[in-house]
């Protein structure tokens, strides 16, 4: 798959957020710290990783001068002003 702009890429990546939203859903508490091996990654691991990317690529934005709507109810300076640097 080639994707040549940003509105593409929201596009896909609209269908992949939601396709992982319901497999997440899905995941039993009891399951979240569970790996395959040890010192391995865990399926808790792995969602949180993949909070962090999108916390990292708003906050990445707006260090470019993207503007960039407000996250989890804060805005773009109050959520730079709590992240670790």
């Amino acid at each position: 798959m080639r994707i040549d702009s940003a509105a593409e890429f929201a596009d896909y990546w609209r269908g992949v957020r939601k396709r992982t939203t319901r497999v997440i859903e899905q995941i039993r508490d009891e399951d979240l710290e569970w790996t395959y091996a040890p010192g391995r990654w865990t399926i808790g691991d792995i969602v949180r990783h993949l909070a962090g990317i999108e916390r990292d690529m708003y906050l990445l934005l707006g260090m470019r001068g993207v503007k960039v709507p407000q996250i989890f109810g804060l805005t773009e300076e109050e959520v730079k002003a709590r992240s670790v640097h």
